[in-house]
């Protein structure tokens, strides 16, 4: 595919929907399942436990669905859609296992089929990375990538709409049952709207990913691209934390009314969707090599590292203003930073592997496992230091992280500049 090409815009709307649908039955089940599992007796560790499992699922088996493409031949057409069915079809049957009276088997259902849900959700969100990449391989499939990671905290915000509107009108069953249904749709829109290759038969897959022994490449080999996919994890797990901890310290700390945190969350996830934008354009306009764009992913770590400050009140005083203001920094900050690393990661394995499909899958596995354990991370990890310290004192931590990596970056930075020099 050239990249001289008209772009399809049903296909545009249709990887933008199935993304943010994906994206919000996290959100959509955090709404509705635990008032089911408590009428069932089921503590609150049990049914975390139910709800966690499904990024756990995702992080897991992202940076397996490359190797399971291969394995099978499979095109990436043919995994989205019968992951778009499994997908519908694990949610239609959880819509049914509040029937079901015996709490170790509700439980033990609602496990197996988050499991598979997460299973699912972590090929979609892969094959559509994948598709993106190769349906618009130009500048405007670098912007429409970032678009995609713009809807992430619009998925988060959409859900619990759908979960608790659905639950309304119907009961536990009819939010999994529309949107199960949804997903089965929109498995027989692919199967019209995407046009399958088979894999085994186009020589361009064949292609080696590098030499013979790298055909499944390794990212533990290519330390540069690892590391990026660790500052994903890592500016992930920063994130995370501020927005699982940050509303009970405004609460307590300056006796914030639920509207105004509301208004904050809502702020600082516009932020977040906003600069994911701005670093997809960035690229295009200056690739994802260079100084300019060196410089970029440490001004967003250095907006990090401002707004943590600013949070914690180190070197100002910390009042209300002070802190909303450093979390718009830190959200545009980290917004900016992780599709900046993710762009610069899928480059650097483009350059390794022959096979442009094959970097493709391997860089949207790697980033969606990283940008899931990081979420995970954050919030337990958090958590857990902040009952033992205090949130002050655990958001010290996050800044260490961010120093850390804005050292990274600059060290990067000067190497970049000698061997520009040495070049020249």
């Amino acid at each position: 595919m050239s990249n001289n090409f008209e772009i399809n815009f049903p296909v545009v709307i249709f990887f933008a929907s199935i993304f943010l649908l994906a994206e919000s039955i996290y959100t959509m089940q955090l709404t509705i399942y635990p008032k089911t599992a408590q009428s069932k007796n089921a503590t609150s560790f049990e049914y975390a436990v139910v709800l966690g499992i499904f990024d756990a699922a995702i992080a897991l088996c992202s940076p397996f669905v490359a190797t399971m493409m291969d394995f099978t031949k499979s095109s990436p057409q043919s995994v989205l859609i019968s992951s778009l069915l499994m997908e519908g079809a694990s949610l239609f049957v959880l819509g049914y296992v509040d029937k079901l009276n015996n709490l170790q088997i509700f439980l033990g259902a609602s496990i197996i089929l988050r499991i598979i849900e997460g299973a699912a959700a972590s090929a979609v969100f892969t094959t559509v990375f994948i598709l993106v990449s190769e349906y618009f391989p130009g500048s405007f499939g670098i912007f429409f990538l970032g678009v995609l990671e713009s809807l992430v905290p619009a998925g988060f915000v959409l859900g619990p709409l759908i979960g608790t509107n659905l639950y309304s009108l119907g009961g536990f069953s009819t939010p999994f049952v529309v949107v199960g249904s949804l997903f089965i749709l929109f498995a027989a829109v692919a199967t019209f709207l995407l046009q399958i290759k088979d894999n085994a038969a186009d020589p361009e897959n064949t292609n080696k990913c590098g030499d013979k022994e790298e055909r499944n490449i390794s990212l533990w080999k290519h330390p540069a691209v690892l590391t990026n996919f660790i500052a994903i994890f890592l500016t992930s797990s920063v994130i995370t934390f501020y927005f699982a901890s940050i509303e009970p310290f405004l609460r307590i700390e300056f006796t914030t009314s639920p509207s105004v945190i509301g208004f904050v969350f809502a702020g600082s996830g516009l932020l977040y969707s906003a600069f994911s934008v701005v670093a997809s354009l960035l690229t295009v306009a200056v690739g994802s090599s260079g100084y300019p764009f060196q410089v970029a992913v440490l001004l967003g770590l250095t907006a990090q590292a401002v707004g943590n400050c600013a949070i914690v009140g180190i070197g100002i005083d910390s009042d209300f203003v002070t802190v909303v203001t450093g979390i718009c920094f830190l959200s545009f900050g980290c917004g900016l930073t992780i599709f900046l690393f993710f762009l610069q990661a899928q480059d650097m394995l483009k350059k390794l592997c022959l096979n442009t499909e094959k970097a493709s899958s391997i860089s949207a596995g790697a980033y969606m496992s990283s940008l899931t354990l990081g979420s995970m991370t954050g919030p337990m990890l958090g958590g857990f230091l902040t009952d033992l310290y205090g949130f002050r004192k655990t958001a010290i931590f996050t800044l260490i992280i961010i120093f850390a990596l804005t050292f990274w970056k600059g060290v990067e930075i000067l190497w970049y500049l000698k061997k520009t020099k040495i070049n020249y």
